[in-house]
C-alpha cells in the first residue's frame, strides 16, 4: 500500500468515526498533537480539541451514502515549466 492509499484509508476511518458520532475511535486514527487548521471558536488544540468540535457540532447529517462512499482524497499536481 502506498503512502497516499494508506492516507486516504486514514481519511475515510476519520469520516466514517465522526459520521458514526464514534469519538473514541479517534484516538487510533489522529495524534494527539494534530493540528486543526479551521478550528471552531475556542477550541482546545490537538485530538481533544477534534473531538470537542465533534460533540459540539452535534450528530451528523443523515446521507443515504455510506461514509466510505463519500471519501475523496486531495492531489497535488505540479508541472515542469
Amino acid at each position: 500500500m502506498t503512502s497516499v492509499e494508506r492516507h486516504k484509508e486514514i481519511y475515510c476511518r476519520v469520516i466514517e468515526a465522526v459520521s458514526a458520532g464514534a469519538a473514541s475511535a479517534l484516538d487510533e486514527l489522529l495524534h494527539p498533537d494534530m493540528v486543526d487548521h479551521n478550528p471552531m471558536p475556542n477550541q482546545p488544540a490537538g485530538r481533544d480539541g477534534f473531538k470537542a468540535w465533534m460533540t459540539a457540532s452535534g450528530p451528523p447529517f443523515p446521507t443515504s451514502a455510506p461514509p466510505s462512499k463519500l471519501c475523496s482524497a486531495r492531489a497535488t499536481w505540479s508541472r515542469d515549466t
